[in-house]
């Protein structure tokens, strides 16, 4: 019996160490690239802005890849991680799986005072994501670890502007809905110039430059608009294409009182008026003539 409890105790005590072994700390300090996702130029960014934090305040901030954990535990592969390396009470480990797409970020004891874990998983989902969303995985790395490195030197009131930094949040995305609602407007107005610009035209006897520059020139801008409004919502185009509908049939129909045939009849016979018109001013002007 004693020696079962000693066999599973040894097990137990051997798990870890079996786990430590799986990664090694690289001989480009701060960075260990297993996974192979990252540049020299990304390595030595990371080494420069690590490095001035352990030199200036001893925070320990590693970046470690891997391509995959081996049919290990993610936060126990990650926790040996942190320890193997010897990162302390003021570290951060940004540690990413490639093969599980997985991202995770530990911080220690003293860094976690202000990045707990609703503060990292923000910042995971914020500057992380939208990069790991299209598979870029060294641009996702490289922006959530400058996004912490941020959130550091504003702890410990460290100069960081030189960092840039998306959030995830471009102004298409913050402002959405505003967009949306400028580009209906926008569209509306467009169709109300449109239509009365066919309206003018079908009254014309002879159709103008600007009759067509205003055609061309209205169908290209709506065409734009609607690109644009399916990249930032697909669906509101169909809202947009509704509107111009309503727009179209006001300006024949409710405003004018008119239908598009009506406008056609009414266009012959203001056409046919002035020619009258012209050949009786004409004829007048024969007359006067000594």
């Amino acid at each position: 019996m004693k020696r079962i409890v000693f066999l599973v105790l040894l097990f137990l005590f051997l798990i870890p160490f079996s786990v430590l072994g799986l990664v090694k700390p690289s001989s480009v300090l701060y960075v260990t690239d297993d996974a192979k996702v990252l540049s020299s130029n990304t390595e030595n960014y990371f080494v420069r802005y690590s490095d001035f934090l352990s030199q200036n305040n001893q925070i320990q901030y590693y970046v470690v890849t891997v391509p995959n954990l081996e049919g290990y535990d993610l936060d126990t592969y990650v926790e040996s991680v942190y320890s193997s390396f010897g990162i302390g009470s003021r570290g951060l480990l940004i540690f990413f799986s490639k093969e599980e797409r997985t991202i995770k970020v530990i911080a220690g004891h003293e860094l976690g005072l202000f990045l707990d874990d609703e503060a990292i998983q923000e910042g995971i989902d914020l500057y992380f994501m939208p990069y790991f969303k299209n598979d870029d995985w060294e641009a996702g790395i490289k922006n959530g670890y400058s996004a912490f490195y941020k959130m550091i030197c504003n702890y410990y009131d460290i100069d960081s502007t030189e960092m840039i930094v998306f959030d995830g949040k471009d102004i298409v995305t913050k402002f959405k809905y505003p967009i949306l609602l400028v580009l209906l407007f926008f569209s509306s107005s467009i169709a109300y110039i449109f239509c009365k610009t066919l309206k003018r035209a079908f009254r014309s006897s002879k159709k103008s430059f600007s009759h067509y520059f205003t055609f061309g020139f209205s169908l290209l801008l709506n065409f734009l608009l609607l690109i644009i409004a399916y990249f930032i919502e697909p669906w509101s185009i169909l809202i947009i294409m509704f509107s111009e509908g309503i727009t179209f049939f006001r300006v024949f129909e409710t405003h004018s009182n008119i239908t598009l045939e009506d406008a056609v009849r009414l266009s012959k016979r203001d056409n046919i008026k002035k020619s009258r018109v012209r050949a009786y001013r004409k004829n007048s002007k024969k007359k006067k003539r000594p």
